[in-house]
């Protein structure tokens, strides 16, 4: 399994989600995207485009 560097402020590492379990948790992040910032809003909307384009 890979990991992510520079995960965080703290320099974690990450251990990396399969696709189905990130696809899974980025639905629920979108399920909710009302109750975020509009800044959060406006992030999760651009991924989900350059998603699609991919």
């Amino acid at each position: 399994m890979k990991e992510r560097k520079n995960a965080g402020a703290k320099n974690e590492t990450l251990p990396q989600r399969p696709y189905f379990e990130a696809l899974e948790t980025f639905t629920k992040l979108m399920d909710e995207i009302n109750s975020f910032d509009k800044t959060i809003q406006k992030k999760l909307r651009k991924i989900e485009k350059n998603y699609q384009k991919s």
